[in-house]
């Protein structure tokens, strides 16, 4: 299972502003960078943080194509109308 592309977003977007400000000598912000680090390899089912942020791009990807596609309002009304039909029966 995979964090919602909303979730996975905001882990992309603290992990590279702490990358970008976080020095070697940074403590809390290193240990800042590994908690996100962490979180990102969990949520995306991944075990280093490389893959974790291509994986959290593609899936992010994939949900803007997802949401960007028309909706087919023929589709959308059938399927409530068979909602309708079973509830019923």
């Amino acid at each position: 299972m995979i964090a919602h592309p909303d979730t996975l977003r905001r882990l992309v977007a603290q992990y590279e502003a702490l990358r970008q400000h976080t020095s070697d000598t940074d403590a809390s912000g290193g240990q800042n960078l590994a908690d996100i680090s962490y979180t990102l390899c969990v949520s995306t089912g991944t075990r280093d943080i490389e893959s974790a942020l291509a994986t959290a791009h593609e899936h992010i990807q994939a949900a803007e194509r997802l949401s960007a596609q028309p909706v087919n309002k023929e589709a959308v009304n059938g399927a409530s109308a068979d909602a309708g039909t079973l509830s019923q029966s």
